[in-house]
Order: C-alpha cells, then sequence, then structure tokens
C-alpha cells in the first residue's frame, strides 16, 4: 500500500451515505447536515480498531451534551459477526454496517481503522489510518472546534 493508499479527502465535500445499525436504525449524511461526525471504519479481526473503542467510548461519553455524532462503521462483515461481536464487546455510540451502502468506495477506505471527521459545513476536516491513540482522535476533534466537558 504505502502512502499512495492514503487519497487525501481532507477539505472536499463528504461523499453522501446511508447506513443502519444491526437494528434497522438509518443515520444518513443528509439527515446528519450541521453536526459534525466521526466516522470510525472498524473490523472485529482488526486490533487497533478494538483497542481505539474504549478511546472512542470515553470520547462520545465526554461529548454526550454537545452534537457530535461518532458512528463505528463495520466494513462489510455479516451481521451476524458483528452482532456477535458486539454482544460480547458493547459500545454506546452507533455501530452501523457499511452492507450495500458504497460507503467503503466513496470514502475510499482500504485499511482499518480510518477514521474520518466530517465538520459541520459538510466537508471532511480529517482523515487518518490507524489508531496512534487517544490523542490522535482528541487533536480531530479539536478541529471541530467542539469542546469537551472535561476541559
Amino acid at each position: 500500500f504505502g502512502m499512495a493508499a492514503k487519497s487525501d479527502l481532507t477539505g472536499k465535500p463528504a461523499p453522501a451515505f446511508e447506513v443502519r445499525t444491526i437494528g434497522g436504525e438509518a443515520f444518513s449524511l443528509s439527515k446528519l447536515k450541521g453536526k459534525p461526525v466521526l466516522l470510525d471504519f472498524w473490523a472485529t479481526w482488526c486490533g487497533p480498531c478494538r483497542k481505539s473503542m474504549p478511546v472512542l467510548e470515553k470520547i462520545s461519553r465526554e461529548f454526550k451534551d454537545s452534537d457530535l455524532v461518532i458512528l463505528g462503521v463495520n466494513t462489510g462483515e455479516d451481521r451476524e459477526v458483528v452482532d456477535e461481536f458486539l454482544k460480547k464487546t458493547p459500545f454506546e455510540y452507533p455501530a452501523v454496517l457499511s452492507g450495500e451502502s458504497g460507503i467503503l468506495e466513496s470514502y475510499k477506505v482500504t485499511a482499518y481503522p480510518t477514521f474520518i471527521l466530517i465538520g459541520r459545513d459538510g466537508k471532511i476536516v480529517a482523515n487518518e489510518i490507524g489508531f496512534s491513540g487517544e490523542d490522535q482522535l482528541r487533536q480531530m476533534i479539536d478541529k471541530t472546534g467542539l469542546v469537551s466537558k472535561k476541559q
């Protein structure tokens, strides 16, 4: 892959998407308009993805009163696999299935985890591959101008 795989989407308008949770709840970019959205592209077999989950959970709790939306977008695995995983490793923010939505293609996701942050204006603010720790996610979120309750 090397560096060539990272297509920098930063500054570009976020491609439209509609994804659903296992329970069938729909999330779409148009419904989330005006809110900052952090997309976490993950897979059950991906170690770094699993490491990032408690951190995302903590951040989602901290920003509960803000309008930050965190979506854990599972990358093309079977519903049963994801369901089993979520029973053992539940998290509060919505887990959605990429399914037939085309979201992986439109966001050019080729490695996991990939974190893509969409600003209130519907443009991509940050686009990072891999998980290096809590600071990485906080620095991304800082770019939206959101302030957490912690500060």
